[in-house]
């Protein structure tokens, strides 16, 4: 397993979020939230370990954004002819 920060994230439906790591000049605080970028940005200066925690603080403001997001733009229903996904379908033995 990578310890690494990652470069993006990818929620479901399409909204990915970028995680830069910036001077500490330019942002307020140890990481920032950027929703119209969809971009967390990360204090330079900080530890590892500080910079791992500050993404998964940061990660909880991206994704309460991200609900938002997906119930204002991904539909409700489905297209058509469009296969349902494997764990909707029940099992034809267990009928």
């Amino acid at each position: 397993m990578s310890w690494r920060l990652p470069k993006k994230i990818d929620f479901p439906w399409g909204y990915e979020v970028v995680v830069s790591v910036v001077d500490r000049g330019d942002i307020d605080a140890h990481g920032e939230w950027d929703c119209e970028d969809r971009t967390i940005k990360i204090a330079r200066d900080l530890a590892p370990a500080e910079k791992r925690a500050t993404l998964i603080h940061e990660m909880g403001h991206a994704y309460l954004d991200w609900q938002s997001w997906a119930t204002q733009h991904v539909p409700l229903k489905e297209p058509q002819n469009v296969p349902p996904d494997p764990w909707e379908v029940e099992d034809e033995e267990n009928s």
